[in-house]
């Protein structure tokens, strides 16, 4: 849990550093698609109670997460050749049925993956300089 805190305490500061940082509509915003994404408001509120979480934490999560693909979006670029070769090695665990949505879903699996391996590079570089001291 300390290293956690310590964690996003980090990521949170080299946000505010370069202007990073999402605003309260951009995190009501993905809260929203995610409850769209299971099926609305109470069963995102079923599946966070299950987890042991709560919205604010939930909220916390989203943060850090929308810091990290501020902070990282322009270098995780994706090129339609990726996408292309993507859809014809994965197309069957795609979840949407339609060509546009199994391209935007290519999309963004592939943006996630770079975003991720970007993110654990610098991450390690940024705790190595970081000045924790632990009382």
């Amino acid at each position: 849990t300390l290293n956690q805190l310590i964690n996003e305490k980090i990521i949170l500061e080299e946000a505010r550093k370069n202007s990073a940082i999402p605003t309260e509509a951009e995190i009501a915003n993905k809260i929203s698609e995610l409850e769209a994404n299971v099926g609305g408001k109470d069963v995102l509120e079923t599946l966070l109670s299950q987890q042991g979480q709560t919205r604010t934490s939930l909220r916390d999560q989203l943060r850090t997460q929308l810091s990290i693909s501020k902070l990282y979006d322009k270098e995780a670029t994706v090129s339609a050749e990726e996408v292309s070769k993507f859809l014809s090695e994965n197309r069957s665990l795609l979840r949407a049925t339609d060509s546009a949505q199994q391209e935007k879903e290519a999309y963004d699996t592939i943006k996630n993956q770079k975003l991720s391996q970007i993110f654990n590079q610098k991450f390690q570089e940024l705790r190595t300089k970081a000045k924790i001291q632990i009382f």
